[in-house]
């Protein structure tokens, strides 16, 4: 059972994470107005996380299907 009760928020995605744990570390690492540059969008967790904190976010990702799958969110 992970901690925090995060499971159910888990991406399919081998490396996904839920978006208030990545919420929270925009929050403790940026400062106001940084802009968040991120190589791998995957689903866009990181981008819908970096506008729920009010900061910029810059993502990359070369996979169509998860291209689309950003774009249906």
């Amino acid at each position: 059972q992970p901690a925090f009760g995060f499971l159910e928020e888990l991406t399919p995605l081998p490396t996904g994470k839920p978006e208030q744990m990545i919420a929270d570390t925009i929050l403790d690492t940026l400062g106001r107005g940084d802009i968040l540059f991120a190589i791998f969008a995957c689903s866009g967790s990181t981008l819908f996380a970096a506008e729920t904190t009010g900061q910029c976010g810059i993502l990359c990702e070369l996979n169509p299907i998860y291209y689309d799958r950003i774009q249906g969110r």
